[in-house]
């Protein structure tokens, strides 16, 4: 039997929720996932995977939420990019298993969920707040 779920969490977090869109703004931005060669990728989980291109990309976004000299130093490079390289990996595997379920979601739906998000900060604070946590 299909029970839906319609609860809404009274407390959201809002990191999480910034982590939600940074990850979609991600994925939005670093190209095509499917790589149609096998031997272009770097990470791979079932039919989805990212390339190195894909990553670099999706790595300059990243440290973009950085100051330029943080960037510099190795430990926090490092950091960024073990963070970003996890972070992708979660996605493949979320990604397979949404197509395995067959759950999808439609471009009106992830505008509404960010417009959503949006609507609990004053004016312009949601790109700050966002950069400001480095997400």
């Amino acid at each position: 039997m299909n029970h839906a779920r319609t609860h809404k969490p009274e407390n959201r977090n809002p990191v999480f929720m910034m982590g939600i869109v940074a990850t979609v703004l991600i994925l939005l931005n670093c190209g095509d996932f499917n790589s149609k060669r096998d031997t272009e990728y770097l990470i791979r989980v079932g039919d989805h995977s990212v390339t190195a291109v894909d990553f670099n990309n999706a790595l300059e976004f990243a440290k973009t939420a950085y100051p330029h000299n943080a960037t510099q130093a190795s430990t926090v490079n490092k950091s960024i990019r073990l963070r970003l390289f996890n972070q992708l990996i979660e996605e493949l595997i979320l990604l397979q298993k949404a197509g395995e379920l067959k759950i999808s979601v439609s471009d009106t739906e992830i505008e509404a969920a960010i417009a959503e998000i949006k609507s609990d900060y004053p004016d312009d604070t949601f790109e700050q707040t966002f950069l400001e946590n480095a997400i």
